[in-house]
């Protein structure tokens, strides 16, 4: 079940919970027992102040009086905009301090999608004001908290990106992607039901499908495109 990777759970899972509790406020949560093991989700549902969650395990029976299944408020990789606005505003006070932070996210710890010239670009970012960050090393409230503070969010394809979920709108996005991809729009789609500016730059890769491809970026393009971003 992709609901539970980061990914799909903040903008496809999340979003059908908040569907839900628009008309069911006091329903508990059923999951799969697998989730209670995911930081990220319980993470998530103790900052949204949910409290009844139960965990199913395989094979175990309940009986419920009223069980509700939401269906996907949008096509994944889609959103139903206030929906994903909904989610945003939960994590996201109305009166925080102003975002200030650029942000960087390095995938050196992920096994596929890494940068092959990873040093050259690290210290571009860094020299342009960037932050270097490698979310794996971040809990989920610490990545909340970061991405609040963040005016500028920029990195290759991969599940560092949903953190814009998290930023205060106005902000801008910089997605590094695989020449030839026109079909993997999710970032730019949630950039855009954000209201974030959304920038990017095709970069040549070691597969032809992105999931799958390390990417050798063009310093020099990159250059221009850090000088375009305005901030």
């Amino acid at each position: 079940d992709l609901s539970g990777s980061y990914f799909h759970w903040l903008t496809d899972a999340l979003p059908r919970l908040f569907a839900a509790r628009a008309h069911f406020p006091e329903h508990p949560i059923l999951l799969p027992d697998s989730f209670s093991r995911v930081g990220y989700i319980t993470a998530s549902l103790a900052l949204l102040g949910e409290k009844h969650v139960r965990y199913v395990r395989p094979g175990e029976r309940l009986r419920v009086g009223e069980l509700v299944i939401t269906e996907q408020t949008a096509i994944s990789g889609n959103y139903h905009d206030p929906l994903i606005r909904s989610v945003r505003d939960a994590f996201v006070p109305a009166s925080g301090p102003a975002p200030h932070r650029k942000v960087f996210i390095s995938r050196s710890k992920a096994p596929t999608r890494r940068i092959l010239n990873d040093s050259d670009v690290n210290a571009l970012m860094t020299a342009n004001g960037f932050e270097v960050r490698v979310m794996e090393e971040l809990s989920f409230p610490e990545q909340v908290a970061l991405m609040r503070e963040t005016q500028v969010l920029a990195g290759t394809h991969g599940a560092g990106l949903t953190n814009m979920l998290f930023m205060p709108t106005g902000g801008s996005v910089l997605e590094l992607r695989l020449i030839g991809d026109a079909h993997n729009n999710c970032y730019f789609a949630l950039a855009s039901a954000l209201g974030q500016a959304y920038h990017y730059q095709m970069n040549k890769g070691s597969h032809g499908l992105t999931q799958l491809a390390d990417v050798d970026v063009d310093t020099e393009e990159l250059t221009k495109v850090l000088g375009a971003l305005g901030h």
